[in-house]
């Protein structure tokens, strides 16, 4: 009911005065450096797993490395040609509106020794004209960003 019409447009401007008057985005959030996009707070924080800082162990790369072989290998053995994962990767590592090194986690699953299952990354497209990729007020991409990872979706799909 509030994300709609009339309602919608009450629920902005509060979010806009506590923000930018009071200095006090709501908590889930977190503000691009620049000023340029809106993040969920998880994504930025250090502290939790789902950020683009947060600093993976190499036991933490290596389990999950092997997690996705163990669900690759199940699949295959109840009958599918093939399994595809896709992780996509956080606005924050792809805009780099912040300044910082990243934990560079899906490079650092797709380098993996021991990794045997394909990843569809979009990462690298996905930085080219980046601010035209994502929606600026959350942590998701638009049809721009959504249409390159489609595209490599249909490209791992047209090699079965």
């Amino acid at each position: 009911l509030f994300s709609r019409g009339v309602f919608r447009f009450f629920k902005e401007i509060k979010s806009e005065l506590n923000t930018y008057l009071f200095g006090r985005p709501a908590k889930e959030i977190s503000i691009a450096r620049d000023k340029s996009f809106l993040y969920l707070s998880e994504t930025t924080d250090p502290k939790i797993k789902g950020s683009s800082f947060y600093a993976f162990s190499k036991q933490e790369v290596d389990e999950m490395v092997h997690n996705l072989n163990a669900i690759d290998s199940f699949y295959t053995k109840k009958g599918f040609k093939k399994v595809f994962f896709s992780i996509p990767a956080n606005p924050v590592s792809i805009l780099q509106t912040e300044k910082k090194p990243t934990n560079h986690f899906i490079e650092q699953l797709k380098n993996h020794p021991d990794l045997k299952v394909e990843l569809i990354d979009a990462s690298d497209s996905l930085k080219v004209n980046a601010s035209h990729n994502f929606f600026k007020s959350d942590s998701h991409w638009n049809q721009n960003g959504a249409t390159i990872w489609l595209t490599f979706l249909n490209r791992a799909l047209g090699k079965i």
